[in-house]
């Protein structure tokens, strides 16, 4: 049985391991998607119409994952690409390739938007280019 006097220690050390837990889930290390393996090979064109054709679905599969996307660049802008014409990649580093370059890269599925009507990756970095 606890003492009145040892009330108070519980209490603290309760609050204090509560707090512990809390931060530790809180504040977790980002995900490094560079060191990552690539979880789907997919042809920009072929993702992008998933997306249209059922979104429900294509959210479930591609959604927050890792996926290596083959694509031809239709325009940039400063670290962004668009591949395709509706496929946005969002680059860490500063990219060298030019308007009309077939590359493949990996990143993060972010989502479609459907007011912009475009796919969205970040966190993107070049595997290959043709």
């Amino acid at each position: 049985m606890l003492k009145k006097k040892q009330i108070p220690y519980l209490l603290l050390f309760l609050t204090l391991l509560g707090g512990i837990i809390v931060y530790a889930y809180l504040y977790k290390p980002h995900r490094d998607i560079e060191k990552e393996r690539v979880i789907f090979e997919v042809d920009a064109k072929k993702i992008i119409q998933s997306f249209l054709d059922e979104p429900e679905l294509a959210n479930d599969r591609y959604l927050n994952k890792t996926i290596g996307i083959t694509g031809t660049i239709t325009a940039i802008d400063q670290n962004n690409l668009i591949v395709d014409n509706r496929l946005l990649a969002r680059f860490k580093h500063s990219i060298t390739q030019k308007v009309g370059d077939t590359m493949r890269f990996k990143g993060r599925c972010i989502g479609y938007d459907d007011l912009l009507e475009e796919l969205r990756f970040d966190q993107c970095h070049l595997l290959e280019q043709h």
